[in-house]
């Protein structure tokens, strides 16, 4: 039978002319690319055979599946980590930041959300520690921190700089009386 003939409009397995040891399925309109041999089992009639999925390709899709969905778990937890870390350090308040980098001099203000220190040539080093330590846990941006480690009473001019960054706000305000600088650090 060729394509241009057909048997009819009912669905079903006919002889295939072109062959007479198989049928060709005709789907009712045109006829399919499915073939059965004669007096052997037959497709579940209106139904085209798939050929089967390689057992490599099973294995492959398999194991690519497992492995996305691992580092989607991994992602989620680290990425959770990650956030709860930089909450407890940016979302905490002056007080709480001061409090985790141990013994130093300061003012709290602002109902906590703000710290005050001064600097001068009889700083301590323990005090630099702390105060060190009280700009790095609020995420200090490198630009700021640059100036801050790098000014000494000779580089420090009279008046006030203010930098922001990440819900911090600093103030440095150099004091030629007392030669001193004085840095407001803010949760805004």
């Amino acid at each position: 039978m060729t394509d241009s003939e057909t048997p009819g409009s009912a669905p079903g397995w006919y002889p295939d002319q072109t062959d007479p040891s198989r049928q060709r399925y005709f789907d009712g309109a045109t006829w399919t690319d499915e073939y059965a041999l004669v007096g052997g089992p037959t497709p579940v009639v209106g139904t085209p055979r798939k050929p089967p999925m390689r057992r490599g390709l099973k294995i492959g899709l398999g194991v690519g599946i497992a492995v996305a969905l691992i580092a989607g778990a991994l992602a989620l937890v680290f990425r959770s980590q990650i956030e709860d870390l930089y909450a407890q350090i940016r979302g905490g308040s002056a007080k709480v930041i001061a409090e985790k980098c141990g013994e130093g001099t300061y003012k709290l203000l602002d109902n906590n959300n703000s710290i005050s220190f001064s600097i001068n040539e009889s700083t301590s080093e323990e005090q630099f520690n702390f105060i060190r330590c009280v700009v790095e846990q609020a995420g200090i941006p490198s630009s700021v921190k640059f100036r801050l480690t790098n000014m000494g009473a000779a580089g420090w001019s009279a008046g006030a700089q203010e930098e922001e960054w990440d819900g911090w706000k600093m103030l440095f305000a150099y004091d030629r009386k007392d030669d001193q600088l004085n840095i407001l650090l803010s949760k805004v």
